[in-house]
């Protein structure tokens, strides 16, 4: 019989992941986004509602105030800084969205963080825009019904909009009738 400490048995990895699984690329779509390299003003096309956690979230914030600061003063600045008014303005300025492009991917990527801070309206511009973007369309299928689920999930009524999510909507349909050459590229 020895005296000596001995080691913990090291447990595998798979029997001990806990909340360390969102650091698994394999586990996590935000960490697959990561892996590839993408932005996080690229995420609002990339990625399902369920996927984006507490740390996904303050790093978006981040991306945008860095926007903010190389637009000090700008009119935008708002939406920037988390105002959703202002994020869905924005969106709506840009109307009709069906490519990509920064100034696109900056404004919903502002909408988005509105969203995961809980501004159910943003959910819903997040899913009417993701529908009609230029996407691929299975996975635009997805993203838009993992964002309207977002909503009916986190919405106070659970059966329906609300009188502010019913004129957000509205304006967006206006869009939908406008011709392919009118979209914001």
């Amino acid at each position: 019989m020895s005296n000596l400490p001995t080691m913990p048995e090291r447990k595998p990895l798979e029997a001990d992941r806990g909340d360390d699984a969102v650091l698994d690329p394999a586990a996590s779509p935000v960490m697959r986004a990561l892996r590839i390299g993408s932005s996080p003003l690229g995420w609002w096309r990339m990625l399902p509602a369920d996927a984006f956690r507490a740390a996904d979230h303050l790093r978006i914030g981040t991306a945008l105030d860095e926007v903010a600061i190389a637009l000090a003063n700008s009119r935008i600045a708002p939406a920037l800084n988390g105002d959703p008014d202002a994020a869905i303005a924005l969106v709506l300025s840009l109307m009709p969205i069906r490519t990509r492009s920064p100034a696109v991917d900056v404004a919903m990527t502002a909408v988005l963080h509105c969203a995961l801070d809980g501004d159910l309206r943003c959910a819903l511009v997040l899913g009417h825009i993701i529908d009609r973007a230029d996407l691929d369309p299975v996975h635009a299928a997805n993203l838009c019904a993992s964002w309207f689920e977002f909503h009916l999930h986190h919405s106070p009524s659970r059966v329906g909009f609300t009188a502010a999510d019913k004129a957000v909507l509205k304006a967006l349909h206006a869009f939908d009738t406008c011709a392919p050459e009118d979209a914001h590229t």
